[in-house]
């Protein structure tokens, strides 16, 4: 099986891809049974000294959401260990099922460093009313889950319906029933220089890019 669909019961999971020369980190879901799992799960993450790994693949393809307020720690590791504001170090993966929680970190991410985004477009926008509560309708007694808080995580001004891939690359039921992963393989034939991929001086600005103007 490729590697994105072997541990999708685990909330998040690493390996050292040699042949990438990268870091791997798949986060399925943004969840911890307990409110530390998730940061000892950061810290005990290779640092680039100790895994001798140039570069950083962050894989949220199956990453329905969970809990937001737990990311922090993994953003805070990547913009301290990690060369982040240079093009061709942190590659996120992203899919039309990448929703909630998720996006939220794809989103900081997409602020604060200068990662190249590849696959599909993500299923909410950076900018999303999260957080769902369960309640019961007042007439009918029939329960509803509704999403309670409003979450910005990009400009006020950015209005886009999702993060869209730098590079667009789709996975065919071909590829399926054969078992490749053209999403993961196409990051060893990225060119960072590439003038699709120019990032603005300033991080924020990031959503700016050509990449990103589908409206």
């Amino acid at each position: 099986m490729p590697i994105w669909q072997r541990n999708v019961g685990e909330y998040y999971w690493y390996k050292k891809l040699e042949h990438l020369d990268a870091l791997y980190i798949q986060i399925n879901r943004v969840l911890g049974s307990n409110s530390g799992d998730f940061l000892k799960f950061v810290e005990s993450l290779p640092k680039p000294s100790e895994s001798e790994m140039a570069r950083l693949i962050i894989d949220f393809r199956t990453n329905r959401g969970g809990d937001a307020s737990i990311l922090q720690p993994l953003l805070h590791s990547i913009i301290r260990y990690w060369n982040y504001l240079e093009p061709g170090k942190i590659f996120v993966l992203i899919s039309n099922y990448t929703f909630s929680a998720a996006v939220h970190l794809a989103a900081e991410l997409e602020s604060n460093t200068h990662a190249i985004f590849v696959g599909s477009p993500t299923a909410a926008p950076p900018n999303h009313y999260a957080d769902v509560k369960r309640i019961a309708l007042p007439n009918s007694g029939i329960e509803v889950e509704i999403s309670s808080l409003y979450w910005q995580k990009s400009d006020p001004r950015d209005l886009r319906y999702a993060i869209y891939p730098d590079i667009e690359v789709e996975i065919s039921g071909s590829d399926f029933i054969q078992n490749k992963d053209p999403v993961l393989d196409s990051v060893s034939n990225i060119n960072p220089d590439s003038a699709k991929l120019n990032r603005d001086n300033f991080s924020v600005f990031n959503w700016f890019r050509e990449s990103q103007k589908k409206q």
